[in-house]
């Protein structure tokens, strides 16, 4: 649902977390995704059935993304995601911390979606920028 709304443009008006997940969705949207994430993690998983518009069948509003974000802080996702993506440095930000002051701590992207669905502005330094976030 995140890379369909975005593709609809429904998220650039409400999300302002520092551009980190936007960057994910245009860089999916792109076809850029997979250059910075291994096969194995789950995010691509995500981006794919999105991409097939069945996302909606694998995530409820506490299912993977949230996921995603508790196995980051646990550092269960190093092994299948490189250094050089864009959802390492989602995984750093939310071990180093800077990731919590304004967004609680039930799963940032969880709540990005469940705001972002409900039209609401998700708490964050972000600032647009053309259409985006950076």
């Amino acid at each position: 649902m995140v890379v369909s709304r975005a593709r609809d443009g429904l998220l650039e008006a409400g999300i302002t977390d520092g551009g980190v997940l936007l960057m994910v969705v245009s860089l999916a949207r792109d076809g850029l995704h997979e250059a910075g994430i291994t096969d194995g993690s789950v995010l691509p998983m995500i981006v794919s059935r999105a991409r097939e518009g069945r996302l909606e069948e694998s995530i409820t509003d506490g299912g993977v993304l949230a996921m995603v974000v508790s196995w980051a802080r646990d550092g269960l996702l190093q092994a299948g995601i490189t250094d050089s993506g864009v959802l390492a440095m989602v995984v750093s930000w939310a071990q180093d911390g800077h990731l919590e002051a304004g967004i609680t701590d039930a799963g940032l992207l969880a709540m990005v979606v469940s705001r972002a669905r409900d039209g609401l502005p998700v708490p964050g330094p972000g600032k647009a920028i053309g259409g985006g976030y950076y």
